[in-house]
């Protein structure tokens, strides 16, 4: 599904973003038939986008190779455009750049250089080379970067017209992320409608209701954001294997915690 980079822009400003999770085989291995079922699914709801191999999809834990296959199975099977991971030092996002618009895909999602504290010149100079080596739209996680940062990124977009930093909500852009629409589209998708028709009651009932104990249990141990969308998708009846390692998996207990809070909005 080919766009580009202002079509792309309007398309994702359309609705809720979709990060799907990357199914793993007890062996922690790309599990690409189930992976292909899920995103067919997600891609069958009303969302603006589908993230592949995002940090939902555990991407840094996949390799190179692994995120080819990742971008085509959900190219083959999305009924959505589809928005492409590149990362870590600036060769090799640049290379997964230009792979993913290779692979038929219709954006590229940039994610910051791991475990690296950039100045801001240096952050620049890689956002423009990516853009630079593609005509996709290039979307910027930038929720962890600091204002100034986000202010020279934006400021890029005179220099870079295929440059889209990443909205969430607050931003002024009627769009937003979601990983529960992983294993609860529908609930997600009312949710997305309330915040944006401003009905407050309903906002703030959902919010009771699940939203905020879910984030409870997501919070509650390091590098569990991953682990409890997994779990949640076990509770549903669509498995997605195994987080891979350094993650962990929910306990038992807290897996019970969720199974409980999911059948409160009948996801179960």
């Amino acid at each position: 599904m080919t766009f580009d980079p202002e079509t792309l822009r309007t398309e994702l400003e359309t609705g809720l973003l979709c990060f799907p999770v990357t199914h793993a085989r007890k062996d922690f291995a790309f599990d690409e038939e189930p992976y292909r079922e899920h995103v067919a699914w997600q891609s069958s709801f009303p969302v603006a986008g589908v993230f592949a191999a995002g940090g939902i999809g555990e991407f840094p834990a996949l390799t190179p190779a692994e995120v080819k296959r990742v971008v085509r199975a959900a190219v083959a099977a999305s009924a959505r455009p589809v928005v492409a991971p590149a990362g870590y030092g600036t060769a090799q996002a640049v290379a997964m750049a230009r792979d993913a618009e290779s692979a038929g895909a219709a954006g590229v999602f940039l994610l910051p250089p791991y475990l690296t504290s950039l100045p801001t010149e240096g952050l620049v100079a890689h956002v423009r080379a990516v853009c630079a080596a593609t005509g996709l739209g290039v979307v910027v996680y930038h929720r962890a970067s600091g204002g100034a940062r986000v202010d020279a990124v934006r400021r890029l977009a005179e220099e870079c017209p295929n440059l889209h930093p990443l909205p969430y909500p607050g931003t002024g852009v009627p769009t937003c992320s979601s990983a529960i629409v992983n294993f609860a589209p529908r609930f997600a998708l009312e949710l997305h409608t309330a915040v944006h028709t401003r009905d407050t009651a309903a906002v703030y009932r959902m919010l009771d209701e699940f939203v905020l104990p879910y984030l409870g249990i997501r919070d509650r141990r390091a590098g569990y954001a991953v682990p409890v969308v997994k779990a949640a998708l076990s509770v549903v009846g669509r498995p997605a294997g195994p987080v891979r390692p350094p993650l962990t998996d929910l306990t038992a207990t807290e897996a019970g915690e969720l199974k409980a809070l999911l059948e409160k909005v009948d996801a179960v």
